[in-house]
């Protein structure tokens, strides 16, 4: 009698729920290409399958992906680890509307990055990152310049002993008063 461990019964109800929800997934991916192009193709089901992003750049080598957001221009921005093997180190890989390639930036972020998210401040968005390796928030341009970067909370008092309790992993914004 064939034993059935539990990864073999995980894959087998993924690969269940997968083929029920494929046709619902494709209509709904379907409906949202005609209404919003330049968000509709980047879907969780889809990043898993889209071969464009697997080949991003020459030598990357995706590692955990900790961080997606979108510009005003429809470029998409995805933060991840970097995977050990991969022979180029940018955490910020950039990709257009379409889901081609642009750009990559963040080498400081390799193995760090856990945490993006895009924010309008006057005219100009930046992107804010968080690095579990270096113990900070940072902020930078859509380009990657930094403009800023804050480490552990000195205003509170209970990280004042320990520092080092302080791991960033995400950022969220209050309302506007």
């Amino acid at each position: 009698m064939n034993k059935q461990t539990r990864r073999s019964f995980l894959t087998a109800c993924s690969v269940a729920g997968l083929a029920a929800a494929l046709p619902s997934f494709y209509v709904q991916a379907s409906e949202q290409i005609r209404h919003s192009p330049s968000r509709a193709w980047f879907r969780p089901a889809y990043l898993r399958v889209c071969p464009r992003l697997a080949g991003a750049a020459e030598g990357m080598v995706w590692g955990d992906t900790h961080g997606l957001c979108q510009d005003e221009q429809g470029h998409i921005y995805v933060g991840h680890t970097v995977h050990k093997s991969s022979m180029r180190g940018e955490a910020i890989v950039v990709f257009d509307e379409k889901g081609r390639f642009v750009r990559a930036f963040g080498e400081e972020f390799r193995g760090g990055a856990h945490g993006l998210k895009l924010r309008r401040e006057g005219k100009t968005e930046f992107l804010y990152h968080c690095d579990i390796n270096r113990c900070n928030v940072v902020k930078t341009t859509l380009a990657g310049e930094v403009t800023w970067v804050h480490g552990y909370p000195r205003e509170d008092a209970s990280y004042m002993e320990r520092p080092i309790d302080f791991v960033p992993t995400n950022v969220a914004f209050a309302p506007k008063w």
